[in-house]
């Protein structure tokens, strides 16, 4: 953090409820590499067994990379986070004969994504959010998944800071597919959410 420390573990939350007096950033990076995996999320996600024999687990290497920043000054606070990964070395070479555990391989989250924020507190307790999200698969395996994309606009009103709050959003979701083998794309599908929280 090298404008110094934010107020309350600010850094932990989105919003910039402590009002921070000073400009506050928190930056961040991980990478990962999972090695012969059967899981497609790596650690976590389902187990990948072969079509054609229950009892051969299919494995392949995830590597992953995120990015993500955090900035806060006098109510405002703005979220960023970049993630790409990518998956390779499947236990599979030869799919002539395997086409349904080609299909296992192609199906595996695999992309680029980002996640965009902003919001200002209009008051001690009450907040408007915008933002703006993007997952995007890598090119080759974009004719067997979604392009995913939402935009949302939101409301935060918090009772006891986050202990207890509620939140709404109203947002439009875009699913662009690139292919016959995805039959179901729509484009500004409008979604809202109301949620209560309470004891975080």
């Amino acid at each position: 953090m090298p404008f110094g420390y934010f107020k309350n573990k600010g850094d932990y939350f989105e919003g910039d409820l402590d009002f921070e007096e000073t400009p506050k950033v928190s930056l961040g990076f991980t990478y990962t590499k999972n090695f012969k995996t059967t899981r497609t999320g790596g650690q976590l996600g389902k187990p990948m067994v072969s079509a054609y024999d229950e009892d051969e687990k299919l494995s392949a290497n995830i590597r992953t990379i995120m990015v993500d920043g955090v900035f806060k000054y006098n109510g405002w606070a703005f979220l960023g986070e970049y993630y790409d990964r990518k998956v390779d070395d499947f236990s599979v070479t030869d799919f002539s004969s395997r086409p349904d555990d080609r299909l296992i391989f192609l199906t595996m989250p695999a992309g680029t994504a980002i996640n965009l924020q902003g919001s200002k507190m209009v008051s001690k307790k009450d907040e408007i959010v915008a933002r703006y999200t993007q997952v995007k698969p890598h090119d080759d395996l974009a004719p067997y998944q979604y392009l995913l994309r939402t935009k949302a606009i939101g409301y935060s009103h918090y009772f006891n800071k986050h202990k207890f709050k509620i939140q709404g959003y109203l947002g439009l979701d875009d699913r662009i597919g690139n292919s016959e083998e995805l039959d179901d794309p729509f484009e500004n599908r409008l979604n809202g959410m109301i949620q209560i929280e309470i004891g975080i």
